[in-house]
């Protein structure tokens, strides 16, 4: 019966885990065996993830993934046997018009041009380049309006074909002399790219895939062999074409060109001896970056510029003192660009840039002191995903593990420890196929999570994001459908009702909030409603306040508190009274929010805009969001036991122990961390732990307590650093937790951690329980660790029966959730040894008094006030109290009450 339980409640976690976990889950291990082979040009062609990869079986071959492990097979075994089909790492592969094309190999032709629609049968040869067995550099594969575009390079020349997929239709447009690796851009329906001209200068050419129509947009270098060394990288930008020209060793400009010679001008000259040979040219929000190397100083510096003289200047400069040149790498997020730099006293770390020199920042730093947070060879993992940058990030205590971003310190953090115990990951490029993550990692074993570690090598993992709430409703109250961050699509203005107009806010800019574009219009009136169509049930209102008027000079002026107080009801309840959107928020142009759990059974949820002591009441947008539930397994736990083990690491045992109470050596606590993700709201949290009383048949308190520091590990980190031991293990901080008993069969017990949770909820993505018996009862609990054979759970739903105020961008405060009556336990009771916990209501010192039925007393005993937070315990092995039915009574200067007790033969 026990095994049947168990099976049943492992399917529970992994079905729970499954639907509301954010994970990273293993794929496929293409290659199984002591292989250690990379997977190549991940491309994704209408939905499928096409790449290289290799097994012993076949070789280096072409394979496709649907994200499933079903779904990733090879797709054709083109040059068959273990010989590889492409013969490069670097070999290229591109989706155009719903084909993929790529350089391939079967054994006679040499490398060629191929394509595959997915199947064995569509995979051909599209033309052999070089006839017979040469094999020409194919490279700079590019998709102008649907045809391909590459260059073919051979020891004589370089040439720029055009293909339409078919042989005949694969034709040479116009040699050029050899030339270095190319990265064209398609600018005005034309291919650009950087060319050599007969006399051996650098130029940027244009093609409209004719001979005729290849031509030097512009003849910078004149008629004479200036010696130039290179053109970097174009971009396209605000309908303008941008690059760097080196005119000679040490002049170097940044270019701008509408497409016409007389359009092509120099914008900017650089120092004379800075480097941008391996710089790239970055577009982003109407802005151009790059970045120039200045060895003799040893810093890295970024620029940016709108294709004006005035608009190029230095954002920054940054330590580079690796000794060769570091790539600055960037990646657009809505208004904000950010970026990867080695600041001043850290290390590579995420920085972020509005534009100017004052809004060029440091995000965060992953990897306190000077230790790098981003790897260098890691940084060219950065992918934008439903408005949030993902990359690869290390730090002590986790190693290199996936994080994310959306463009602030408190939402920066890691995904998830799924690569504990490993030794340092390599991830391979990200590429988005439909709304979930596809990469490869190696470890220095195949590391598969919740699995035993398997031969190393690269395999094939996935990541998808936690999905929006099922059945949300979001609505910009004033203005049009607007997409938020964390991909949070808010529909255009509707289902209110009443007096009220449309604020618009055109100047200034809302700050402590990803979105302010979202609060620049708002919906205003004496008093409105909304009545909006929703499933009955408990759920979130999350209403989005900003005060722009008063407190705003030039428009309300000074000063800006108590200037608008209003009410608001959700169902006919007052959830707001006079409330002061600049107070709450902390001044003018800053965003606020209030979340209420509330149930509808009507079908309509009604929210209330009233007057109240001042002006209009005003709203920016409106969140409806069903409960959900997020089951959570610790990313760490162990047991901490003191005397001659207080040194000793228990954090891979299958077992967490708990004992107080007892003597030294024998007492035992537990600590647990979890990742909390993106969780923004918490209604309630339970901590689940599944075990028993291993050493008696009482019933014995658990509760659990806050940590703060979340730094501990159960077991050696990358550096070796001390673990958590009962020497080192932090201290436990702010009230307990309700307290559960524990009895002598195995089962889930429940923790109310709700507060616990919350309180951390803003202040980082983790959270540690420290769990002990709050009644020193001398008496051994045994739980599974996630080591173990049940894993912990820390179980979070997102709506309750209290106000909530924990969004991740707004200021928050969570009433405790105060004990509303004392608790007895166990309850029934053998009448030996019971607990008495006494509710918070209850000031001073706390009187006690035991009868029967028949008002005989039995017990009198007064509890002095600085002892009313911990649990009473009385042993009533003296009092010999028979079968039945008892009064507690508990009265202080404060607060009485009376807890019936029923004592077993």
């Amino acid at each position: 019966m026990k095994k049947l339980l168990v099976t049943c409640l492992m399917m529970i976690t992994l079905l729970s885990n499954f639907c509301f976990g954010q994970l990273i889950d293993f794929v496929k291990d293409i290659d199984p065996g002591p292989g250690d082979y990379r997977i190549l040009n991940l491309v994704n062609v209408n939905g499928t993830a096409f790449f290289f990869a290799t097994d012993a079986a076949h070789g280096k071959e072409l394979w496709k993934s649907d994200g499933t492990s079903g779904g990733t097979v090879l797709v054709k075994d083109i040059n068959p046997g273990p010989a590889s089909s492409p013969l490069s790492d670097t070999v290229e592969s591109i989706s155009v018009a719903g084909t993929l094309f790529f350089v391939g190999n079967d054994g006679t032709s040499g490398d060629a041009l191929w394509k595959s629609d997915g199947t064995e049968a569509g995979t051909v040869l599209v033309k052999d380049i070089v006839p017979g067995s040469g094999s020409p550099k194919l490279d700079g594969l590019t998709d102008v309006n649907g045809v391909l575009y590459f260059l073919s390079t051979t020891a004589a020349n370089t040439n720029l074909w055009k293909s339409n997929g078919t042989t005949a239709g694969t034709v040479l447009i116009k040699s050029f002399p050899v030339m270095t690796e190319q990265t064209p851009v398609v600018f005005q329906g034309k291919l650009f790219f950087s060319g050599l001209d007969q006399l051996q200068n650098y130029e940027v050419w244009s093609s409209d895939g004719t001979a005729a129509g290849t031509t030097i947009l512009k003849n910078i270098t004149g008629n004479a062999n200036s010696g130039t060394l290179a053109l970097t990288t174009l971009v396209v930008n605000n309908n303008s074409l941008y690059f760097i020209y080196d005119s000679d060793p040490t002049h170097r400009a940044v270019w701008t060109s509408d497409g016409t010679a007389t359009g092509t001008k120099s914008v900017f000259s650089m120092y004379p001896g800075a480097r941008t040979k391996y710089s790239k040219l970055v577009s982003a929000n109407n802005l151009v970056y790059f970045s120039m190397e200045r060895s003799i100083y040893f810093t890295e510096e970024l620029w940016r510029t709108d294709g004006t003289a005035g608009g190029t200047f230095h954002l920054k400069s940054f330590r580079n003192d690796r000794g060769s040149f570091f790539y600055i790498r960037i990646a657009a997020l809505n208004q904000t660009v950010l970026f990867t730099a080695q600041g001043e006293n850290t290390g590579t770390e995420l920085w972020k840039t509005d534009g100017t020199v004052t809004g060029t920042l440091p995000v965060k730093d992953i990897y306190p002191g000077q230790a790098t947070g981003i790897p260098y060879y890691n940084t060219i993992n950065l992918i934008v995903l439903h408005n949030i940058l993902y990359f690869v990030g290390e730090n002590r205590q986790n190693g290199q593990e996936l994080w994310r971003s959306d463009g602030t310190s408190l939402g920066t953090y890691i995904t998830g420890d799924y690569f504990t115990g490993q030794s340092s990951p390599t991830f391979g490029p990200f590429i988005n196929l439909g709304n979930k993550l596809i990469f490869s990692v190696r470890v220095g074993e195949s590391f598969v999570p919740g699995q035993p570690n398997v031969a190393k090598g690269y395999n094939l993992y996935k990541f998808e994001p936690e999905g929006d709430f099922p059945g949300a409703k979001r609505f910009n109250a004033g203005g049009l459908a607007y997409d938020a961050s964390e991909n949070r699509p808010f529909a255009a203005d509707q289902y209110f009702s009443g007096v009220s107009q449309v604020s618009a806010t055109t100047t200034g800019t809302i700050s402590n909030t990803p979105d302010p574009q979202l609060f620049n219009d708002q919906r205003v009136g004496p008093a409105f409603d909304y009545s909006i169509p929703v499933t009955n049930g408990i759920m979130n209102v999350v209403l989005h306040f900003s005060e722009n008027y008063f407190g705003v000079m030039g428009k309300g002026g000074l000063p800006g508190a108590g200037r608008r107080r209003f009410h608001v009801n959700i169902e006919g309840a007052r959830k707001l009274t006079n409330y002061d959107i600049f107070s709450a928020a902390g001044g003018a142009m800053r965003a606020r929010t209030e979340v209420f759990s509330v149930n509808v059974n009507d079908g309509l949820l009604n929210i209330s805009f009233l007057t109240g002591a001042a002006d209009k009441p005003v709203i920016a947008a409106i969140e409806v969001l069903p409960n959900q539930q997020f089951v959570r397994n610790p990313i760490a736990d162990a047991t901490v036991r003191n005397g001659p083990y207080s040194s000793t690491i228990f954090g891979n045992e299958s077992t967490l122990e708990v004992k107080t109470g007892s003597l030294p050596s024998y007492q035992r606590n537990a600590y647990l961390r979890f990742f909390l993700g993106k969780i923004a709201y918490v209604g309630s949290a339970k901590l689940r732990l599944f075990g028993s009383n291993i050493q008696s048949e009482e019933s014995v308190s658990l509760a659990a307590y806050n940590v703060s520091d979340n730094t501990w590990n159960e077991t050696y980190d990358l550096e070796s650093s001390p673990v958590i031991t009962w020497d080192n293990a932090p201290s436990p901080s702010g009230s307990m937790s309700p307290i559960v008993n524990v009895l002598n069969f195995y089962k889930y017990y429940e923790i109310d951690v709700t507060d616990i949770v919350r309180s951390q909820l803003t202040v980082n993505r983790e959270v540690s329980f420290y769990i002990t018996n709050p009644g020193n009862q001398n008496t051994h609990l045994s739980f599974d660790s996630r080591e173990g054979f049940i894993k912990p759970e820390l179980v979070i739903e997102t709506a309750g029966s209290t106000t909530l105020l924990a969004r991740m961008n707004a200021e928050t405060s969570t009433p405790a959730n105060d004990l509303l009556s004392s608790t007895v336990y166990p309850n029934p009771s053998t009448g030996k040894r019971f607990t008495l916990q006494l509710s918070k209501r209850h000031k001073g010192d706390v009187d006690l008094q035991l009868t029967n039925a028949l008002g005989q007393s039995f017990l009198s005993r007064q509890i002095k006030s600085e002892n009313t937070a911990l649990p009473v315990i009385i042993d009533g092995t003296a009092m010999r109290l028979a079968g039945g039915m008892y009064v507690l009574k508990v009265k202080s200067g404060s607060h009485s009450e009376v807890l019936k007790m029923v004592f077993l033969e």
